[in-house]
């Protein structure tokens, strides 16, 4: 406790010193602390659009499905699958699809796209379709309904109550060919899913494709995200080797790489903060120790063991160090606490944003790591930094130091 009170002291009689020192860490860690908000919530918004969009968080498809969307690699039981689903308690809800590649065609104007049959009533608790509606409703289950994404509206030149034709091959061989009337419009996150994916009831689409009651996959929530790895796990070995089960991170791999390389690159970037503070603080306590040579000498020549100055060197700089660091970490909790809720609009850049899949609206997220990198790098490398000058002031020798100039 003594030595807590005289590095105290200690660190206080140069205050122009010390104070430039906090002032470099408080501005350090507070600037990255936001800024690691910032763009952690940007790339777990990414991820979360995609697994809300259409991903979901676990898919059971026919083995070799994912990577051939073909309309022959159907699931021929689905009724073992939902039993199996049902029989897992971590997963809240699921909904079959139907999925294949087709043509959608208005007047002269044509486009590609991904034809997806749902339940109406279990798709809208997987994706945020249902929510996304800007004009007219949602699919309500009768025959022949077709939900369109405003900008493929835009492209075929259509609006709700306007009739369309899709065309898909089916599982006979022939193109099948059917009208469908548009019931809404609507825009997701992610502009360049919207170009692609329309929808309509799973039961027309099992008679369009010629189906019967068969579905191409299962797409689920689990109640848990830390869990769905386990979760897959577990109806993989259920339902045996001729289904698959792929968690998100399999669906959209590129996007899990994301998260990955951003938290290796902010660990980069707290290590590069803490190289930066470690030479910082190791040139002012290397001042500090220099300005009072002749102190040491006196503590030394009347019996003041070395491991004590060094003791006490240390101790100034961790509390230099962790008195930054508090205060630094306050006050970017204290700017992010806010924009956690109301976030940062960035609608002016909306259209670039929509194409990577994030809202104009970013809401900063703080988890434990950034809690930890914050709180635990500066003091680390401060103490680092004064190492060098707690060993240069245990190699005085009495004599010499009481003489310094």
């Amino acid at each position: 406790m003594m030595i807590i009170k005289v590095a105290w002291r200690n660190l206080w009689r140069n205050k122009r010193r010390t104070l430039l020192v906090l002032t470099s860490i408080v501005v350090g860690i507070s600037a990255t602390l936001v800024y690691d908000t910032l763009g952690r919530g940007m790339v777990l918004q990414m991820l979360n659009n995609q697994i809300n969009t259409h991903y979901s968080h676990i898919q059971v498809h026919k083995k070799g499905y994912n990577d051939n969307k073909i309309v022959s690699n159907f699931i021929d039981n689905p009724q073992m699958i939902e039993k199996a689903l049902k029989s897992e308690k971590s997963i809240i809800h699921y909904s079959p699809r139907t999925l294949v590649y087709g043509l959608i065609k208005y007047a002269s104007n044509s486009s590609g796209i991904y034809l997806v049959g749902i339940d109406p009533g279990k798709e809208k608790n997987i994706t945020v379709i249902s929510r996304s509606i800007l004009r007219g409703s949602y699919l309500s289950g009768i025959k022949n309904e077709i939900v369109i994404s405003e900008k493929l509206a835009q492209k075929l030149e259509v609006d709700t109550g306007n009739n369309i034709v899709v065309m898909v091959n089916t599982l006979q061989g022939p193109i099948g060919m059917e009208s469908f009337v548009i019931s809404g419009i609507y825009r997701s996150p992610n502009s360049e899913f919207d170009k692609m994916y329309v929808y309509i009831p799973l039961k027309s689409s099992q008679e369009l494709l010629g189906l019967g009651s068969r579905i191409h996959e299962f797409a689920m929530k689990t109640d848990d995200m830390g869990n769905i790895a386990a979760v897959a796990g577990r109806l993989e070995s259920m339902l045996g080797k001729n289904m698959e089960t792929l968690d998100f991170k399999e669906l959209i791999p590129t996007m899990a790489y994301y998260v990955d390389m951003y938290d290796q690159m902010m660990l980069v970037f707290y290590l590069i903060i803490g190289i930066a503070v470690m030479f910082g603080s190791s040139n002012a306590m290397l001042m500090a120790v220099l300005e009072r040579i002749r102190e040491f000498g006196v503590l030394m020549s009347i019996g003041m063991r070395n491991m004590r100055i060094f003791r006490l060197i240390l101790t100034e700089a961790l509390i230099m160090g962790f008195l930054g660091t508090i205060t630094g970490f306050l006050i970017g909790y204290l700017i992010y606490l806010p924009l956690s809720s109301s976030g940062i609009d960035f609608s002016i850049y909306a259209e670039s944003l929509e194409k990577w899949g994030i809202g104009s609206v970013m809401y900063p997220v703080l988890e434990l790591g950034s809690i930890l990198n914050s709180i635990l790098v500066v003091p680390l490398a401060v103490l680092a930094g004064a190492l060098y000058a707690a060993r240069k002031a245990i190699k005085l020798q009495p004599t010499e130091a009481l003489r310094y100039v």
